[in-house]
């Protein structure tokens, strides 16, 4: 997550506990492989100062409409939203969830010669 906002819950969708440090909660919008997290649905309404996803499709139930709907649920007024992964398959849904604030491109180490994106989001 880049510069988290804070004043509510940090949620971390699809986490595996790397963002712990900042004081990001993990949480799956639905049951996935890997650690056992809880689900989004536990949360109530408009609870996150602060959303990351990294390397996460945007999906719910395998809808990304629904996906959407999730994150706009448990997001404050004027969330932060930090998407890094495939912002090229993911950009215009990202779009409609509110105004870009920052652009990151940096170099990925996973594979050499390449580069990784991240959007920063401030959600209405």
């Amino acid at each position: 997550p880049v510069n988290p906002k804070g004043g509510g819950r940090k949620i971390n969708l699809g986490g595996e506990g790397e963002t712990k440090y900042l004081g990001f909660e993990d949480f799956l919008p639905n049951f996935f492989p890997g650690p056992v997290r809880p689900l989004t649905s536990s949360l109530p309404d408009q609870c996150a100062s602060d959303i990351c996803l990294r390397d996460a499709p945007i999906s719910k139930d395998g809808s990304l409409e629904k996906g959407k709907k999730e994150i706009m649920r448990i997001a404050q007024p004027g969330c932060r939203l930090t998407f890094c992964g495939d912002v090229a398959r993911f950009r215009l849904s990202l779009l409609s969830l509110g105004t870009v604030i920052e652009h990151i491109v940096m170099a990925d180490p996973r594979f050499p010669g390449t580069n990784s994106e991240a959007l920063v989001i401030r959600m209405p």
